[in-house]
């Protein structure tokens, strides 16, 4: 109950501060809002993609689940079934939608996703972006064995599953990868975790690098991390959407901070 009024609370200072395009004198941002955050383009992957939306939602296998993070925001039970994840735990078509549009309009070669889940947003990122290299990194056992089924039966080959803790799995593979396209982190939502992770992944970024940030207002730790990241000297665009963050390192722009609808 302390977690909904807190929500609710967020959403609230959210819905009576954020702007539209009218209020955005950046032509980068503007663009950006206008052509691909708003502009609800239908690509041809996304009739699969909901099919198989369709299928997680009707799956009752159930699944022991090995949570390192948060935890779910509606069940913590250690036990849980395919359709109750993607119900509760899941992006909904909107954002997962965006997440598509945004890394299809970018291109990036190499993408790192902080918690696969099930699978079914690693699959959005895999349909953007076909000729990029998504490392995908889960914690939970089950989960990561039904995600690894679940992109062979979409036939994505892009995707290369990494098991085990985050904390130790990440900086080992970011020695490997050296530089970071596109970053989405939808792991361990706490604020240490998620600060953590924003400064192993940093050290990759180059001028064009993309990261977001999933559940920036999920609870008070978690907006605590995003005000920080925001802040960061090192940070430049940055546009909170609610549900998800945007950072942008371009050094061509003024540090600017956007709060906009969606």
């Amino acid at each position: 109950m302390k977690r909904f009024f807190f929500f609710i609370i967020s959403y609230l200072k959210y819905f009576f501060t954020s702007k539209d395009e009218h209020s955005i004198h950046s032509p980068f941002v503007f663009n950006l809002y206008r052509d691909i955050i708003k502009k609800k383009k239908h690509y041809y992957a996304f009739e699969d993609l909901n099919k198989i939306r369709y299928n997680l939602l009707s799956d009752r296998t159930a699944l022991k689940i090995n949570d390192m993070g948060a935890g779910s925001k509606v069940n913590q039970s250690k036990e849980r079934f395919v359709y109750d994840i993607v119900k509760n735990s899941g992006k909904n078509p909107k954002i997962s939608e965006l997440l598509f549009r945004l890394t299809n309009h970018f291109h990036p070669s190499i993408l790192i996703d902080l918690g696969t889940s099930l699978g079914l947003t690693t699959l959005y990122l895999s349909k953007s972006s076909p000729e990029g290299t998504i490392y995908s990194f889960e914690g939970c056992h089950e989960t990561i064995e039904y995600a690894k089924k679940l992109f062979q039966t979409a036939k994505s080959g892009n995707i290369i599953t990494i098991e085990g803790n985050i904390d130790n799995t990440l900086p080992a593979q970011l020695e490997i990868i050296k530089k970071i396209d596109f970053a989405y982190f939808d792991a361990n939502h706490t604020y240490e975790a998620t600060k953590r992770y924003f400064e192993l992944c940093i050290k990759n970024i180059h001028n064009d690098t993309l990261f977001i940030f999933d559940d920036i207002h999920w609870s008070s730790g978690m907006e605590l991390a995003w005000k920080e990241i925001t802040k960061d000297a090192r940070t430049v665009v940055t546009i909170d959407l609610f549900e998800i963050g945007l950072v942008f390192f371009r050094k061509e722009q003024p540090k600017q901070h956007f709060i906009l609808k969606l």
